[in-house]
């Protein structure tokens, strides 16, 4: 009886190398177990592994905005509808098109913006 309940009421992800697993309400009902000691758990991993203090990204320049529009210009209506959103979206834009690190990657990257501002569309 006790197998039934707990059925189907875990969520696995990926922690560095290691597998999480997170229990739902009932399955810690069924185990006995407090959800402070599974979170504990995942900080203490985290912190292991260094997720948990990952380092933050430096923050988008006017200088990096301006590379962008200036690569947009001439692609209408992507450019106007660039220039026409507000500063954290153009720094959102601006963040995805700087983040892939390969050349390849970048263009990829550049393809998707291009496509969402032809639709006038604010990044995901």
């Amino acid at each position: 009886m006790q197998g039934e309940l707990c059925r189907g009421h875990v969520i696995q992800t990926a922690v560095g190398a290691e597998i999480i697993v997170f229990l739902s309400p009932i399955l810690h009902q069924c185990l006995g177990i407090a959800a402070v000691d599974e979170h504990v758990h995942v900080q203490a991993l985290a912190v292991q592994n260094g997720t948990w203090a990952a380092q933050k990204r430096e923050p988008i320049t006017d200088e990096q905005i301006a590379s962008l529009a200036k690569r947009l210009h001439g692609i209408a209506p992507a450019y106007e509808n660039f220039m026409k959103m507000s500063p954290s979206v153009k720094r959102t834009y601006t963040g995805a098109y700087f983040a892939p690190k390969s050349d390849d990657a970048r263009q990829r990257s550049f393809d998707r913006i291009v496509d969402r501002l032809n639709k006038n569309l604010k990044p995901m």
